[in-house]
C-alpha cells in the first residue's frame, strides 16, 4: 500500500509539472527573434597584419526551432576575409524563435559584426 501511495504522488507531481510547463508555453503570444549565443570568430591573421577593420551587415534566416538556415552578406566590410569570418560566426548562432499568435515562425534579422583591431596592435 505504501509503494502504491508513493507512486500515485509521483504521478500526480509529474502531471502537475507537465501542465504547468504547457500553460507557460501558451502564455507567450508574441516575441521577436532573439539571439541567445553566437560564435565569435578569430580575427583573420592576414587581415590583422594588414590592419583591416570594418563592419559587416548579414541577413540571418532562422527557422521555427531557432536554428540558422541561411546567411547573406548585405553590406561588406570591404575585405572578403572579414566578411567570410563574420558570416561563419553568425551561421553558428542560436536563437529563441520569433513567436506570432502563440506559434513559432520562420523569420529573418540583420546582424552587424564589427571588426576592430586590438589596442595592442596600435
Amino acid at each position: 500500500m505504501f509503494k502504491f501511495f508513493m507512486m500515485a504522488i509521483l504521478i500526480n507531481m509529474t502531471q502537475i509539472s507537465l501542465s504547468f510547463a504547457e500553460s507557460n508555453e501558451k502564455k507567450i503570444e508574441s516575441r521577436a527573434l532573439k539571439a541567445i549565443s553566437c560564435l565569435r570568430p578569430d580575427y583573420p591573421a592576414r587581415a590583422l597584419s594588414a590592419r583591416q577593420e570594418g563592419n559587416v551587415d548579414i541577413l540571418v534566416s532562422v527557422n521555427e526551432k531557432g536554428k540558422v538556415t541561411g546567411t547573406e552578406v548585405l553590406k561588406s566590410s570591404g575585405y572578403p576575409k572579414l566578411d567570410e569570418k563574420a558570416e561563419y560566426g553568425f551561421k553558428h548562432c542560436k536563437f529563441l524563435p520569433e513567436i506570432q499568435n502563440g506559434v513559432a515562425v520562420n523569420s529573418q534579422t540583420t546582424l552587424t559584426f564589427h571588426w576592430r583591431l586590438p589596442e595592442s596592435i596600435y
